[in-house]
């Protein structure tokens, strides 16, 4: 008897094979419904804009393989080839997504992280009509422990607990200005300690108002139209660092900064559809390229520049603006009443700590404050780390940001001036 295959003509087995081909099509195509794929495949709930593409990639997936499988269309076997090449792609991201499922949560939250940052609404800063940017509220950042905590920002934007302006009579209002090394979350420490001390007979309220990246001009405009809302009794000043970036550049120094800064503008992402739409693309990209350039903070809210020649942070000149700044926030204070409490920055002497170029500029910008604060007399708390902490190398994780240690011993210290303070 002559086998059945032999008497099966070619066209025949050709259709055939289309029809297989159609039917797994169909079945990728449900899998990939938003419904199926965020139950059984994303790595944590579909974001609103993926739902419209991913319909439409589903739908896609379902129309070709029913024009593969079922119509009579001599096109049928071109358009099977690139349905087979959909199926390869597909199965090798299913695939892909269902080995990620195995790994440990914290590597699972590095590929979720580079996808979330892609999402206008879930990134973690937005942009400020006047402080240039500030967090995104209800989102915490993650991926960069060293600008803040994991805590969502709150309404206005910084780290901490929503507090109604209107100041309850029995209480002190504590306001921290700074950068990340404020952000970081010593001023929630300094709250524990002082309500340690001094009881429940008196209220503290102690706000962070520090956040990654902000720089003493910042910080004037912060404490405007922010700080000075909450009718604070002491505000701690606390920058030396983040204006360094404003430094070494061949266009002149302007007092705004407006020669290194620029509005809050973050680099497209050309890839953001693969980065969203493949788990596979998120890891081949972080283990080829590492951190994108668009996921700093830098690309968002710096000006590309020049630098000068020769060392750096060599001409002390640059350093009017800080001064100036550091003389605002304090006569701002003055006339509203609050006590202005001036904190140098200690730092790391290790030559070879992460960021160590910055040390010089640190320094110096510590010895001006030393100087207002001399300047101001009694009417100015200061409260010099730097000549207490600095050279204390095992509190500090780069050249000047500290571990859990570290900033306890900042806030113990800076709230032990203000116990002193209010002795007086």
């Amino acid at each position: 008897m002559t086998p059945p295959n032999h008497r099966t003509p070619p066209a025949a087995r050709r259709a055939r094979l289309l029809r297989k081909i159609g039917v797994v099509g169909l079945l990728l195509g449900l899998l990939c419904a938003p419904p199926i794929a965020g139950w059984l495949l994303a790595l944590e709930p579909l974001h609103h804009d993926d739902l419209v593409p991913l319909w439409g990639f589903a739908a896609a997936l379902s129309a070709m393989s029913l024009f593969v499988g079922f119509s009579a269309s001599p096109h049928r076997q071109k358009v099977a080839s690139v349905l087979v090449l959909a199926f390869v792609l597909v199965c090798g991201e299913l695939t892909f997504r269902a080995w990620v499922a195995f790994w440990p949560r914290s590597e699972q939250e590095a590929l979720i992280l580079l996808a979330r940052r892609t999402y206008p609404d879930t990134a973690a800063y937005q942009p400020h009509p006047f402080l240039q940017f500030t967090g995104r509220p209800g989102v915490a950042l993650r991926g960069n422990e060293a600008l803040g905590t994991l805590l969502p920002y709150n309404e206005r934007g910084f780290l901490g607990p929503d507090l109604a302006p209107d100041k309850p009579p029995s209480a002190i209002r504590v306001a921290c200005l700074g950068g990340s090394t404020t952000a970081r979350g010593y001023p929630r420490r300094m709250q524990d300690f002082l309500r340690e001390r001094l009881g429940v007979a008196l209220g503290v309220e102690v706000m962070n108002f520090g956040q990654g990246w902000y720089t003493s001009a910042h910080s004037v405009v912060n404490f405007a139209l922010n700080v000075s809302d909450y009718s604070p009794d002491y505000v701690v000043f606390h920058h030396a660092w983040n204006d360094g970036r404003a430094r070494n550049r061949v266009a002149a120094v302007r007092g705004d900064y407006g020669h290194a800064l620029k509005a809050f503008d973050p680099p497209p992402i050309l890839d953001a559809a693969l980065i969203r739409g493949s788990t596979l693309y998120r890891w081949v990209k972080q283990e080829l390229r590492g951190e994108p350039d668009w996921a700093f903070l830098g690309a968002a809210v710096v000006k590309e520049g020049l630098t000068k020649p020769g060392p750096p942070f060599a001409d002390v000149s640059e350093l009017r603006p800080y001064e100036r700044n550091v003389r605002s926030v304090v006569d701002l204070a003055l006339a509203r009443g609050v006590v202005p409490v001036l904190v140098t920055q200690p730092r790391s002497t290790d030559p070879d700590v992460a960021v160590a170029l910055v040390a010089p500029h640190i320094d110096q910008c510590n010895e001006i404050v030393r100087a207002v604060a001399e300047s101001y007399g009694e009417a100015v708390v200061l409260v010099d780390l730097a000549a207490d902490l600095t050279g204390q190398n095992e509190i500090f994780v780069d050249i000047a940001h500290m571990p859990a240690a570290g900033m306890d011993q900042k806030a113990e210290a800076v709230g032990e001036a203000i116990l002193a303070n209010l002795g007086r």
